[in-house]
């Protein structure tokens, strides 16, 4: 198959680069100029250079292009103006979109969203959120990866094309750094527990999802959305307690109220926001720690054929050891 992905210098892009050139796949990548490729080279790829904004660039990547898989976005930046978001992830995905339609072979477009579409899941309720779960996230993230969802609806209506939309809850593992600063605290002694309600959390494991996207090149669903988590959920404690153990530490048993943390992270967002860096704590970041999350993946599981293996307890063990290898820790 003749396969474009945006984002692949990314974690998740990376990853799921290499699988279809490993599955045999002609794959063709969309990077950035300044990205850093260096986990790419050795892979059969066509490599273009630029950015979403790229009309002429994101046509010749899409040329002959069977199958599209949109992962690039912004998630992470703080002390930016919405427009970073809304340019990346709403026009982005429309630029993206227009480019893919041009491709007379183009079977499906396939796009990377978020679980972070539906914001706050109540933390008493034994519900568990499924895709007909109305989406009201209060963060620009969420709300721009959902506009870039109903964009990719109403285009492939108007073209008669199909799509998937695979929403992954908080993607985990090998490669993400994200994590690291949570594991070099804990492994001080220095994270305490942050607010004292329950707050779930139920993300997935890079690999797990990988495999959802390639099941998306050979499904017979079509126009669907699906959420991808783990296969078990935890407690925010209980996760900070897993990497500890994985640490060969004791878990820090004080608990600081969430007005405390909140009012240091906005200090801390302030004072980067100064010297126009990225600050190591954020009241994004802390969302992490607020935000309750527990989905069903039942749907992925039917029609995708979705089966994640990695539980939280192995995976975190697993990015623990890739964070030593690497010398980070």
């Amino acid at each position: 198959m003749k396969i474009f992905v945006t984002g692949a210098s990314g974690f998740i892009g990376q990853r799921l680069a290499k699988r279809l050139v490993e599955n045999g796949h002609k794959v063709s990548v969309l990077v950035r100029k300044t990205s850093n490729i260096e986990p790419l080279k050795g892979l059969k790829l066509n490599v273009f250079y630029g950015d979403l904004d790229d009309a002429n660039v994101l046509e010749d990547a899409c040329k002959d292009a069977e199958y599209v898989f949109h992962i690039a976005g912004v998630i992470h930046l703080v002390n930016v103006p919405d427009k970073v978001y809304w340019d990346a992830n709403v026009t982005g995905t429309e630029n993206v979109v227009k480019a893919a339609l041009k491709s007379k072979s183009l079977k499906r477009f396939i796009y990377c969203s978020s679980a972070s579409c539906y914001g706050h899941v109540d933390n008493e309720s034994d519900t568990f959120v499924d895709e007909d779960y109305p989406c009201h996230s209060q963060n620009i993230y969420g709300k721009t990866k959902y506009e870039g969802e109903k964009i990719i609806e109403k285009y492939a209506k108007e073209n008669s094309r199909e799509y998937i939309i695979i929403r992954p809850s908080r993607v985990y593992g090998p490669g993400d750094l994200t994590l690291l600063s949570m594991f070099k605290l804990i492994k001080k002694r220095i994270f305490p527990n942050i607010g004292f309600d329950k707050c779930y959390m139920m993300p997935v494991y890079i690999d797990d999802l990988v495999d959802a996207f390639m099941e998306c090149l050979n499904t017979d669903a079509r126009n669907r959305i699906y959420i991808i988590a783990g296969p078990d959920f935890m407690d925010k404690r209980d996760f900070a307690a897993c990497i500890a153990k994985a640490l060969g530490v004791k878990p820090l048993r004080i608990t600081v109220p969430t007005p405390v943390v909140s009012a240091s992270a906005y200090l801390c967002e302030s004072l980067f926001g100064i010297i126009k860096k990225q600050p190591p704590l954020s009241r994004k970041k802390l969302r992490f720690f607020l935000i309750s999350r527990k989905y069903s993946i039942e749907r992925a599981k039917k029609e995708l054929e979705y089966n994640p293996k990695v539980a939280i307890r192995e995976g975190l063990l697993r990015t623990f050891e890739w964070y030593k290898e690497k010398g980070f820790i």
